[in-house]
Order: structure tokens, then C-alpha cells, then sequence
């Protein structure tokens, strides 16, 4: 079987790229975690609470996914680097098809983050609005 340079190529410049795209859909929910655990502990009870424990698991969720994503891509560039130096399509370390997998399976995860950070955007914002109707009540 002929080796495909062009794959890894591509494999290898795609990797870090949607390692870039996770990183950049967690910044916002990484410094979320603190509010949302202030906000239980304040609110113990009622909307704000149940707010403050979706927008909670929502971070953990999305860093859990960008994090795994994060290992994923590593490797494939690890792999394709490998494969590029050796000069084989299959070097021990991973085949085209994995590779494959894994590059899907990062943009698919990049999306599934990105969904739970606007679930964090979303508790956010009716933790401020509650607050501020608190504020308004007193």
C-alpha cells in the first residue's frame, strides 16, 4: 500500500487547529465554575439555585469534553507526525481510520462544547437577571 503523505499532511494541520476552536469555546466556561458555585451556596434553595446547578454541571461538562478533545488531538498529531517521519501509513501507533475517527469526533466534541458553554452563557445571564430583580425587591 502506498503512503499518503497529503493525509498526514492535512491530519497533522487540522489537529491543532480544532485543538484551537476547543480552547477558544472553554475560555469562557473555565472561570464560570466559581460564580455558579457562589451562587448555590447564597441561593440554597428556588430558581436561582437550580439555575446555578445547571450552569454548574454545564462547565463540568463542557471542560470534561474540551479536555478528552484536547487529549484526542494530541495524539493525532503525535500520530501523524510519527507517520510523516517513518514514512508509513501505519506506524504502530494509529491508522487512517482512527485518525479519521478522532478528527470527527473532535469537530463533533468542538460543537457539543460549545453548546454547553452557551447553556453556561444562558445560566449566567438569569443569575444576573434574578440578582438584579433581588436588588430591585429590596
Amino acid at each position: 500500500m502506498a503512503f499518503h503523505e497529503t493525509f498526514w499532511v492535512a491530519a497533522a494541520a487540522a489537529a491543532p487547529i480544532i485543538a484551537l476552536a476547543n480552547q477558544v469555546t472553554l475560555t469562557e466556561s473555565r472561570g464560570m465554575t466559581g460564580t455558579f458555585i457562589r451562587a448555590q451556596r447564597a441561593n440554597p434553595s428556588g430558581t436561582a439555585h437550580t439555575t446555578a446547578i445547571t450552569g454548574h454541571r454545564s462547565v463540568l461538562a463542557a471542560l470534561s469534553i474540551g479536555y478528552l478533545n484536547l487529549i484526542a488531538q494530541v495524539f493525532v498529531l503525535y500520530v501523524a507526525l510519527g507517520s510523516l517521519y517513518s514514512g508509513e501509513d501505519s506506524n504502530g501507533t494509529g491508522s487512517p481510520r482512527a485518525v479519521i475517527f478522532l478528527e470527527i469526533c473532535g469537530l463533533a466534541a468542538v460543537g457539543l462544547a460549545a453548546v454547553f458553554s452557551g447553556v453556561v452563557r444562558s445560566a449566567r445571564t438569569m443569575l444576573d437577571t434574578e440578582g438584579r430583580h433581588n436588588d430591585d425587591a429590596e
